[in-house]
């Protein structure tokens, strides 16, 4: 299998994690594979068979203190099925709250493995997206029917697999713990029911955005007003619309795909007739990008998107699916390009995990450094193109940014049209 990528993310992210002193997070035998279970079986029947025969071998070994059986590994899972994720991931058929009945538990390094033959050894299993970049990981939130197969690095895992929904999916241990550090950091429930919320705009993750000198009331960003699969549309499509939206920038989706996420919601009882008048009057743009922003095409696709909302009146409304990592980047940028600090784009992003998660630095410190870290930093660090060693307190983000969207082809006039939209 191809070597999963890991990034300067990672680096700073375990030297957080010593700083702070959490469990360390160690990493699978790179030739644990599929097999785990038999081979553990085979070592327990080799100890026994090579065991003293003879009486006063026996008597000697009576005398010393039994060592304890480690305990057995969970058994295989088989023929699972499987289906295509919306962001090119892995639905597999199993709930998260059932293979915790099968012994496995979040923080575990488990192998997934397919009947065409394919296998990833070693991932990490989540109770959330806990996304250093260049990861490849098994999520599986509570209350789920299906578990997916997701990638930090936007590489889709189906394709990258090689799998149709004909193939089956088989789950087996690789190694007990191998990422509890990192869980254990990221220790959050993420719920999908608007009571666990103190607000609709903190469940929908809606907000404005104003940070340097964009103008106020202009910028809002929020989970999708149209994929009602986590419930949380039925209140961002109302928001979109008290806000005045006048143009959506709709990260996640082709045409087909919100085409078809209308009419799943509207069948869920969902209005989304405003969003629907905006897309019939050419006010969406959708650059139906990837999760990887660290890619030519993510830029070359949001380029032309960020051209078509410099001509078009506000406000504007920012999306993806869930508001979260195509939305935190972007919405970076737009802040960037008008003279934000660091610490204000920082600020905007963690509301995010503060809304979903309930991380902030009064409540849960270590998680909101390590996810400022391994997250916003990393895209500060991407965009300026500097090392995990730079001052990023000291960047000018402004200029960085306009050169990141000019190697992504727009024009010093484009970029100007749009900052002037956006400091109003």
């Amino acid at each position: 299998m191809p070597a999963m990528k890991r990034t300067r993310a990672l680096a700073a992210f375990a030297a957080l994690l010593a700083t702070l002193a959490l469990a360390a997070c160690a990493q699978p035998a790179s030739e644990q594979g599929a097999s785990s279970v038999q081979s553990t079986s085979a070592s327990q029947s080799a100890a026994q068979s090579s065991a003293p025969s003879s009486a006063s071998a026996s008597s000697e070994a009576s005398s010393e203190t039994p060592e304890t059986p480690e305990p057995a590994l969970p058994a295989l899972i088989e023929n699972l099925a499987i289906q295509w994720e919306e962001t090119g991931g892995i639905r597999i058929a199993l709930p998260a709250d059932d293979l915790g009945l099968y012994g496995f538990s979040f923080g575990d390094g488990v192998n997934v493995a397919f009947s065409n033959g394919f296998a990833f050894e070693g991932v990490p299993y989540y109770n959330g997206e806990h996304k250093l970049y260049g990861d490849i990981m098994l999520v599986g939130h509570p209350g789920d029917a299906t578990i997916t197969l997701v990638s930090a690095s936007g590489e889709s895992p189906w394709y990258w697999a090689g799998v149709s929904e004909a193939d089956t999916a088989t789950i087996s241990m690789n190694q007990v713990g191998a990422y509890r550090g990192v869980q254990e950091a990221f220790s959050h429930l993420y719920s999908y029911e608007r009571a666990d919320y103190g607000s609709d705009e903190a469940f929908a993750n809606f907000r404005m955005f104003a940070a340097g000198s964009m103008a106020s009331g202009l910028c809002y960003r929020c989970a999708s007003p149209i994929y009602n699969d986590r419930g949380r549309a039925a209140y961002a499509a109302p928001l979109l619309q008290q806000a005045g939206t006048a143009f959506v920038l709709n990260l996640s989706d082709s045409l087909d795909e919100a085409s078809q996420f209308i009419a799943n919601a509207t069948a869920q009882g969902v209005d989304t007739s405003y969003y629907e008048s905006l897309l019939a009057s050419g006010n969406v743009a959708m650059p139906n990008l990837s999760t990887d922003y660290q890619t030519r095409e993510f830029a070359t696709s949001l380029a032309p998107a960020l051209a078509t909302m410099a001509q078009h009146d506000g406000p504007y409304l920012v999306h993806c699916i869930e508001g979260k990592d195509r939305t935190g980047f972007v919405c970076m940028l737009l802040e960037s390009l008008c003279g934000a600090s660091y610490d204000e784009m920082v600020a905007d992003y963690m509301v995010t995990y503060d809304n979903y998660y309930g991380i902030n630095p009064q409540d849960k410190a270590i998680a909101y450094d390590t996810v400022r870290t391994t997250h916003i930093d990393e895209m500060f660090r991407y965009v300026a193109g500097v090392d995990d060693q730079a001052d990023l307190t000291a960047i000018d983000y402004a200029a960085a940014a306009r050169s990141y969207l000019m190697n992504a082809g727009m024009t010093n006039e484009q970029i100007d049209a749009l900052v002037a939209r956006l400091v109003g």
